[in-house]
């Protein structure tokens, strides 16, 4: 299980920055609207400069056609993957992998979830229209212009995110189209990535001040 953290960066920062981080006390993605709320309750929005959101582990939220999750998340360190990240490495080898992603892949990369996923849940795999970090998630749920009905257009997501999935390499941060046609050739994927945007880039708002990515 995975550490989430919202955190708010107040207006005046000191020499060495100064943040609150926020442990947000959420049972199931189900529980994440409600969290958000009691968290706006807790903090002064005046005071505050802009929020991010951290997670210590890459956490996979699978979401359908509304931006409604599928699944509960899907951790780095679940293990269900390790056939996967087998299968992946056995059907191109070293060399190639390098070419791609910069690595071979694990079990801790993101993209033998998708194989884990595709393989052992295909009614639900049937349903899937974006895949994204918790960090996204959540940020799309702060966000004010994103609506109560799972409007998706908020969605972003980071360089970051694409290559700890396993998707993309550190060198072009491009996502990769031969890897993920490795576990669905069938799969339009276009769109089921959101837009890659720079660290630091504000990407919406919440509560008047800037959510940073």
């Amino acid at each position: 299980m995975g550490r989430l953290d919202i955190i708010v960066t107040r207006a005046h920062l000191s020499a060495h920055g100064d943040s609150i981080d926020v442990d947000v006390p959420w049972g199931d993605l189900g529980d994440l609207p409600v969290a958000i709320a009691d968290l706006q309750t807790q903090i002064a929005a005046h005071e505050y400069s802009r929020v991010s959101v951290a997670s210590d582990q890459l956490g996979l939220v699978f979401l359908d056609v509304r931006g409604l999750p599928l699944t509960d998340v899907v951790w780095a360190d679940d293990q269900r993957s390790a056939d996967d990240a087998a299968w992946c490495n056995k059907k191109f080898p070293e060399q190639w992998w390098i070419d791609h992603i910069g690595e071979t892949p694990q079990t801790r990369h993101g993209i033998t979830k998708l194989s884990w996923l595709h393989r052992s849940e295909p009614d639900v795999w049937a349903l899937i229209a974006h895949v994204c970090g918790i960090d996204d998630h959540v940020r799309r749920l702060l966000n004010e212009s994103s609506s109560a009905n799972g409007q998706i257009s908020d969605l972003v997501t980071s360089a970051e995110f694409v290559t700890s999935m396993g998707i993309a390499s550190r060198g072009d941060v491009q996502i990769d189209q031969d890897v993920l046609a490795l576990i669905d050739r069938d799969r339009d994927w276009r769109g089921v990535f959101a837009p890659i945007h720079a660290p630091g880039s504000v990407v919406g708002s919440w509560n008047g001040v800037d959510i940073v990515i």
